[in-house]
């Protein structure tokens, strides 16, 4: 009886275990029907699925095992020598094992490390490139669609206006001038869209090629365009990407493995050494002088870095190296900080026009249409008055579009060069605006 609740305390305790050790369960990956066609739903599906990432994740896999592979020794050698003419008992079996000095393998490792962390760096680097590039072609996506949206509702706008003129001009009260002018408005339109329509095409091509996605056909427009805006001053993010740009991290770490190079060449100037046993069946050894047959030998061999002419030759190299390094990171800290400030420089002044339209310019060129209206029905203004006004609206309202889009551009390369927006959510905030 008592063997038996021992049993079930056991059991007991084991489901218990069971029951109170968390359960990961994997996500599956997100597949092209899951799409919906949202920005985040792109960003979401690129990092599954895009080539270029998963290259980068494999380097990281790779450069892994060169760590440990540099920390290892390299493999032994094997001898085995037989006296044929005095018969096949005669003989030795030996094995060398070389073991550089003690530091070598340290200071190898150490190297293999920092490239490791550059590995990692170019990792980030790859996915915050794929991502300002959908966010760029999402943008440009978009204001291509406003702008399709724009020119075919003021075509819809103009050809009811031929309409009225051309009853007009049946009732002479129209001239052929006036006709003809509304009729090229007409075609002007018509051509502008479909040159809109080829440069959408163009655009979801290169979305599914990022994605990647077979068709680019279900790809729509879309209908709002997330807006970036920044939580913090422009000093504190550009200290902030010189301290996260991955291109920069990479190249530290880069430089760090130069360092580690020159600490490999001097260790140049200390020996190696090399182990051998070997047992003799009869005679003489040829692998240890002296060495009697039918016993176990041993021996130790020395590497000398007599040398030292090329060792030293072989430390200014590698301390060449790292000034090459040290220099060329300076060098794209530089190039860094130059781009930053464009990007701002960029974004602000999109912003700026942004406003510009919203708050000032498209309401006067409403207005002014609205009185253009008026007057052309008064006859006191002409169809080509009318039309001129129309149009400045028209072009007003695309290029709002195209500077809210020319906005996220920008908004898109500093997240870039901060190394993606997963990794610098503290630092930004996005509302969504539709379509005006």
């Amino acid at each position: 009886m008592k063997k038996q609740n021992a049993i079930v305390i056991k059991v007991l305790s084991y489901l218990i275990l069971l029951l109170n050790t968390p359960v990961t369960v994997q996500a599956e990956p997100l597949s092209e029907q899951d799409l919906d066609y949202t920005l985040q739903s792109y960003l979401l599906y690129a990092k599954e699925h895009n080539p270029g990432l998963r290259a980068a994740q494999a380097a990281i896999s790779a450069q892994e095992k060169h760590v440990d592979l540099e920390a290892s020794l390299p493999d032994p050698v094997l001898m085995a020598n037989a006296d044929v003419n005095g018969g096949l008992s005669n003989g030795s079996v030996g094995v060398t094992q070389e073991i550089p000095f003690p530091a070598k393998l340290a200071f190898r490792k150490k190297t293999a490390q920092h490239l490791l962390k550059r590995t990692h760096a170019d990792l980030i680097e790859v996915q915050a490139e794929l991502e300002k590039q959908i966010r760029s072609v999402y943008a440009a996506l978009y204001a291509t669609g406003q702008a399709l949206k724009i020119q075919k509702n003021t075509m819809e706008l103009v050809k009811q206006l031929e309409a009225v003129i051309r009853t007009k001009y049946a009732q002479s009260g129209a001239t052929q001038g006036e006709l003809l002018k509304v009729q090229v408005e007409v075609s002007l339109i018509e051509d502008e869209i479909r040159s809109l329509e080829l440069e959408g095409d163009s655009q979801r091509r290169t979305l599914a090629a990022l994605l990647p996605i077979e068709s680019h056909e279900r790809i729509p427009y879309p209908d709002s365009l997330p807006i970036t805006e920044f939580t913090i001053e422009d000093s504190e993010l550009m200290e902030r990407i010189i301290a996260e740009n991955p291109k920069l991290r990479g190249m530290k770490s880069e430089e760090n493995a130069a360092g580690s190079n020159v600490s490999i060449a001097k260790s140049k100037f200390f020996p190696d050494f090399a182990l051998s046993a070997e047992y003799m069946s009869g005679g003489m050894s040829p692998m240890i002088p002296g060495g009697n047959r039918g016993e176990w030998n041993v021996g130790v061999k020395v590497k000398l870095p007599v040398w030292f002419g090329k060792n030293r030759k072989e430390v200014e190299k590698a301390k060449e190296m790292e000034a090459q390094m040290r220099s060329q990171l300076a060098a794209m800290k530089n190039i860094t900080t130059a781009d930053a400030r464009m990007l701002f420089n960029e974004f602000k002044d999109a912003a700026r026009r942004v406003t510009l339209f919203n708050k000032v310019l498209i309401p006067q060129a409403n207005q002014v249409l609205g009185l253009m209206q008026i007057s052309y029905r008064t006859g006191k203004s002409s169809v080509l008055d009318l039309l001129d006004a129309q149009r400045t609206l028209l072009s007003l309202e695309i290029k709002h579009a195209r500077e809210e889009a020319h906005r996220e551009k920008a908004a898109a390369g500093i997240l870039a060069l901060l190394g993606g927006w997963n990794r610098n959510e503290e630092l930004f905030s996005e509302q969504k605006v539709g379509a005006q």
